[in-house]
């Protein structure tokens, strides 16, 4: 994941292209049972700082 070691826009812009490429019955396994993908939808939805993951 490149978001992770750079955290710029053109890392949250591949990230999201790759999320929309999961089927949406499928992305809530993308995390953990608890948080399913909430960490990859603040990601690239909300935050414009540096998210540690």
């Amino acid at each position: 994941m490149d978001y992770l070691t750079e955290p710029n826009e053109w890392a949250r812009k591949r990230l999201k292209e790759a999320y929309k490429k999961v089927p949406e019955h499928l992305r809530r396994f993308l995390g953990s049972m608890d948080d399913k993908d909430s960490d990859y939808v603040q990601i690239i939805y909300c935050s414009k700082e540096k998210r540690e993951v």
